[in-house]
């Protein structure tokens, strides 16, 4: 008997000393043993790129996903992926993304981050927010006013009005070569940047309008050889001037030296606007 006595006390006392640890010594339910905010993998750098500021309603937030729906000013859902990263506003008041919401009126600063499109900023305003978008001419109808851009991020077409008397201006290259521009020029193809205000029937109304190219124009990009693909016939140079990168299309019976082109080359190209993309016609090696 006296024997068992002893075995409990001894397991009483270990019992004790569990207990007594003090509670330094015992690990935090908000801090899990091992890992501390030290030591947590730091976010990415935010995707580079041209940004794009696209206006409209917030339709949906999925806070699982991290992904937000926006209806853009007369054009279609586009899904959008945000994180921590993301600079959320409401009138100008940076908030919690947790307060994050469908709002009537709102402008995302948007880039692609691979092929999805990652949300750089939201603004969610209490007044009609405007927009800008950038893309090809899809059609314009100078009797109702009525212009469609297809979009360079989302893909959509976008319909908004245009009124008399909107300014229409080149910009880029054509500009500096003194060309002028007049509705007539929005034919299918050109590449343009539109400023617009919300308007009803989910229709944009136009504000400015800059071509950027029109279909057969000449441009001169010079800068380096980013990329060549002789199976495919293309090429992608850095543009100096602009920091744009271009991809370009060529043909081998036209460049007859395509095949001594190295990437990484200094290299000056000479290309014709399509409407759908460049085709070199001279390519100089420096």
């Amino acid at each position: 008997m006296t024997r068992w006595i002893v075995l409990l006390l001894a397991g009483g006392l270990t019992c004790t000393g569990l207990w007594a640890q003090s509670p330094a010594a015992r690990p935090s339910a908000a801090q899990p043993a091992g890992r501390s905010a030290s030591n947590l993998p730091a976010l990415a750098a935010i995707p580079d790129g041209k940004t794009t500021v696209l206006g409209g309603e917030i339709r949906g937030v999925d806070p699982v996903r991290d992904q937000l729906t926006l209806v853009p000013y007369g054009g279609k859902r586009i899904k959008i992926l945000y994180d921590e990263r993301t600079g959320y506003f409401v009138n100008g008041v940076k908030k919690s993304l947790r307060g994050l919401t469908p709002a009537k009126n709102a402008s995302v600063q948007t880039v692609l981050d691979g092929t999805n499109i990652f949300a750089v900023s939201i603004h969610v305003l209490t007044q009609e927010p405007g927009g800008e978008t950038e893309g090809r001419v899809g059609s314009w109808n100078p009797a109702t006013g009525l212009l469609t851009v297809r979009g360079s991020l989302a893909r959509e077409l976008i319909a908004m009005r245009v009124p008399a008397g909107t300014p229409i201006v080149r910009t880029g290259q054509a500009a500096r070569q003194g060309a002028t521009a007049n509705p007539s020029d929005l034919m299918p193809g050109a590449l343009v940047s539109v400023e617009f205000a919300p308007g009803s029937k989910g229709q944009g109304i136009a504000q400015k309008i800059s071509i950027l190219a029109s279909p057969g124009e000449i441009f001169t990009f010079g800068g380096t050889l980013t990329y060549l693909d002789l199976h495919a016939r293309a090429l992608a140079v850095a543009d100096t001037a602009s920091g744009e990168t271009y991809r370009i299309h060529f043909y081998p019976a036209i460049i007859a030296d395509a095949h001594r082109l190295k990437v990484g080359q200094a290299v000056t190209v000479d290309a014709r606007y399509t409407g759908s993309g460049y085709d070199a016609i001279k390519i100089s090696t420096k």
